[in-house]
């Protein structure tokens, strides 16, 4: 700060000046935010062919490929967005969503080598490969996400106090970004082949996609405007979520029950519990995202309910 004083006879007036503040360009952190980009899309496109390749050859699995390959799809959106922003939401997205991804591919590993008897010496070997690559690969990026994270906040420069309101809208919109991932992933779950791909698939999928992206769509209007339709409209769309999340749940235990052999129960294991994990998640995420919404809604300095225009029009 540089204090200035002027004299004007017996008078004299002061004012305080702020320093200009001088934003260093890191290169170092930039070139390496952008290797950790390039990587990880190397990396995601590494794991993800093999999986599609796998489509046709197993049609069993088909609903564990697709899952996949749509896990991995959002994961790189989430990359590309700590690349450029490095905020604490990201780390809310992106450590949640690798731990999925080593869960699902590691379950699916185990149980189908394990239980199932495939025998195939190059089927083996290409997943054990793929697997240790993703195991890797999700450890190091938790690591790196979280130093990147870390040091945007040491060494960032910031005037006064950070905006709170901008923390919360963060956090929300990352936990939201998470649900769309859960929700779609829950909904691709009651595919199972494409041999039984029916008129109730095509209505679950039509339906249930645009739904939660019209969620989405409102939360993001809700944390802009926050006005009682937006907020309505937003907690009135989140309670169907959890009715969907026990119907599948119903259903998949429905269908375990209906398998006799102990083969067709091993070859069903490896989805029941990716299930039962997806969506125990997607159930726990969806209730802090509402729960979050709830605490920064009530942070607003706005009215939520123009009471005024209510009593005028009764």
């Amino acid at each position: 700060m540089v204090n200035t004083i002027v004299t004007f006879g017996n008078n004299r007036v002061s004012s305080v000046t702020p320093l200009p503040i001088v934003v260093k360009i890191d290169k170092k952190s930039s070139l390496q935010r952008q290797i950790y980009l390039i990587i990880g899309i190397l990396v995601l496109i590494i794991i993800v062919i093999p999986t599609i390749l796998s489509i046709e050859k197993d049609p069993d699995d088909f609903s564990f490929h697709i899952l996949f390959i749509v896990h991995a799809s959002f994961l790189l959106l989430f990359f590309i967005s700590n690349t450029i922003y490095r905020n604490i939401g990201d780390g809310i997205t992106i450590i949640p969503s690798l731990s999925l991804l080593a869960i699902y591919k590691t379950v699916h590993y185990v149980i189908r080598y394990r239980y199932c008897r495939i025998n195939s010496p190059k089927d083996f070997l290409i997943t054990t490969i793929q697997l240790t690559i993703i195991l890797i690969f999700v450890i190091t990026y938790i690591l790196w996400t979280y130093l990147l994270i870390r040091n945007k906040y040491r060494k960032k420069i910031t005037i006064g106090t950070t905006n709170f309101i901008t923390k919360q809208k963060r956090i929300f919109f990352s936990l939201l970004s998470l649900n769309l991932m859960l929700t779609i992933s829950s909904l691709i779950l009651n595919i199972r082949n494409q041999e039984n791909f029916g008129l109730y698939e095509i209505i679950i999928l039509s339906v249930g996609i645009p739904l939660t992206l019209l969620w989405c769509t409102i939360g993001i209007l809700m944390s802009i405007f926050r006005n009682c339709l937006c907020i309505t409209s937003f907690y009135l769309l989140s309670m169907i979520q959890p009715f969907h999340l026990i119907h599948l749940i119903f259903q998949t235990i429905n269908e375990l029950h209906s398998l006799s052999t102990e083969h067709e129960i091993n070859k069903f294991l490896p989805l029941l519990i990716i299930i039962f994990v997806c969506v125990s998640t997607n159930f726990l995420v969806h209730l802090f995202t509402t729960i979050t919404g709830c605490w920064m809604i009530s942070k607003t300095d706005k009215t939520i309910i123009n009471f005024r225009w209510l009593l005028a029009n009764i």
